[in-house]
């Protein structure tokens, strides 16, 4: 939440979007949007994997599918940013909306089903050069 003053008056305000320059990532122009104390808003908020390099490896990496989760809750209460613990990933095969640690948290919305992916392994392809040998002594026994 941000709060603008003009002319005096305080007013209530969250950032609805920001557009940036493409080559130098300079702000070029932030669309604020006035909001009610005492009235719920829906917004968006980035999710942010913590814990990522303890599991993943040469083998495996992580990809993330959902970066930001839609919540309804009061402007004082909107968060920065929503953790998510990606170690989960060491035990379960997907880390989901119903891993996030915010579902207790009664002041905050989560405007997303409990079983939605937010980040899954990616399993890197082993080069295997013995079935590259057999795939080209096949290659050259057809040609023959």
């Amino acid at each position: 939440m941000v709060n603008l003053e003009i002319d005096g008056e305080v007013i209530p305000t969250i950032i609805k979007e920001v557009q940036s320059d493409q080559m130098s990532k300079n702000v070029i122009h932030v669309d604020f949007q006035h909001v009610s104390l005492d009235e719920k808003v829906k917004i968006s908020v980035p999710i942010v994997l913590r814990g990522r390099e303890k599991v993943e490896n040469n083998d495996r990496i992580i990809q993330q599918q959902l970066s930001t989760l839609e919540i309804q809750c009061y402007p004082k209460d909107i968060p920065e940013e929503i953790e998510a613990d990606a170690e989960i990933l060491a035990k379960e095969e997907t880390l989901t909306v119903g891993d996030l640690e915010i579902l207790k948290d009664e002041r905050i919305e989560v405007l997303h089903a409990p079983e939605e992916i937010i980040a899954i392994f990616t399993y890197a392809a082993q080069y295997d050069e013995s079935a590259e040998e057999d795939s080209d002594e096949t290659e050259e026994a057809v040609a023959e």
